[in-house]
């Protein structure tokens, strides 16, 4: 199993650590987003020690995702689209992937997408919302 990490599984959930038992990947932009000391730390460690790896999404899988945005209505940061896209290339190869994100905007977006989502504090959204 690969675990997809948004920023906000490690800055909401205090408790959250990375298990060697599963795979962990994230994108640049979402690392970038990740500045506080503890959070900064845990991410600096898991890299460190290759409990976490940074997949760059193919351009393609992001251009899908900016025409999913635009065509919805949805408003989605850079590393948003970076996770989604790479979540949705995953997907394609096959790949079992769970993104694990408290962001309602991307949850939805990955529910439209067919891609396994869970929340960290928040939870999960259960059904999809159109914004246009």
């Amino acid at each position: 199993m690969l675990y997809l990490i948004d920023s906000a599984a490690i800055l909401n959930d205090e408790l959250f650590f990375f298990d060697e038992k599963n795979r962990y990947a994230t994108t640049a932009p979402i690392v970038a987003e990740i500045r506080d000391f503890r959070s900064r730390s845990l991410v600096d460690n898991a890299l460190k020690n290759r409990l976490l790896e940074i997949m760059p999404p193919k351009k393609e899988f992001e251009k899908k995702i900016l025409r999913e945005k635009e065509k919805l209505g949805l408003r989605l940061s850079t590393a948003d689209v970076s996770l989604l896209a790479l979540a949705l290339e995953l997907k394609e190869k096959r790949e079992k992937v769970i993104v694990l994100t408290d962001d309602f905007t991307v949850q939805n977006l990955l529910l439209k997408l067919g891609v396994e989502f869970d929340g960290v504090i928040r939870g999960k959204i259960k059904k999809f919302i159109s914004f246009k």
